[in-house]
């Protein structure tokens, strides 16, 4: 199998805003216009976000934020116009120049990314989010850097992050994925035969255990959890909103 985060540089190299939201109008290098409404995106979603820690935790999220898997800062510099210290993180290069490329024109100076979060200080951040990005991630990998990620939060810290639960097809369809993704060849070799003119890596889609994500959720110290269903083309998910307990409760399990 192909190392997933060369995929993702693959992806980056030719369609890194299609990369993030697989939307035709993002393909390529997008005009103004369809860059505009990509980050108009991001600024919806970022508010979204925001409001359902705050609305499921009945805390205000503070000001330090670690954004995971960032791509070219969609989310990230949405959340650094509203006043918040942003760490993004991602293991694309390509992404990443993006991503500061962006900042930079929109100048902002609250916002930085790097690649790897074990560089980062436990209990820094007073937020951790995610969107549709663990589903990319093989599970048993997933699940580790989650729990690298939840160490992260200070005391009363609070998460919102989404994974992918189910996928629609049955015991063949999977099978047929667990193929492609593990056997180059057999995805270009169907890419040919489908006529797929993008020619795109792999873009692996994991489905994670609902009842895992949370007892790990609960073995790092949080609390208060609620998932919000979603649904991403019949990939039925949730984000996970929860907030870390404070130090003394913690020290109390």
């Amino acid at each position: 199998m192909r190392d997933p985060s060369a995929n993702w540089e693959a992806i980056a190299a030719t369609h890194p805003y299609f990369g993030v939201l697989t939307d035709p109008r993002f393909l390529g290098n997008p005009d103004s216009d369809s860059l505009a409404e990509f980050f108009r995106t991001g600024d919806a979603d970022a508010k979204f976000l925001l409001t359902l820690i705050e609305r499921h935790t009945g805390t205000k999220p503070g000001r330090r934020l670690l954004d995971f898997g960032c791509g070219v800062g969609r989310l990230s510099l949405a959340f650094a116009r509203r006043g918040r210290d942003v760490i993004g993180i991602d293991v694309s290069s390509t992404m990443r120049t993006l991503a500061t490329q962006h900042r930079d024109a929109m100048q902002l100076t609250s916002a930085s990314f790097i690649d790897d979060i074990a560089a980062l200080p436990d209990g820094a951040f007073d937020v951790a989010v995610s969107l549709i990005v663990f589903q990319h991630i093989p599970v048993e990998r997933g699940e580790e850097l989650l729990r690298h990620l939840l160490r992260k939060l200070a005391p009363n810290g609070t998460a919102a992050l989404h994974f992918t639960f189910a996928r629609p097809g049955g015991r063949l369809r999977r099978l047929a994925r667990k193929l492609r993704g593990s056997w180059p060849w057999l995805h270009r070799t169907l890419q040919i035969l489908q006529r797929d003119p993008l020619r795109l890596p792999y873009m692996e889609m994991n489905e994670y255990d609902r009842t895992r994500i949370l007892r790990i959720f609960a073995s790092e110290g949080l609390r208060s959890m609620h998932i919000e269903p979603t649904d991403h083309g019949g990939m039925s998910g949730g984000i996970v909103v929860a907030i870390r307990c404070a130090q003394n409760d913690a020290e109390l399990r």
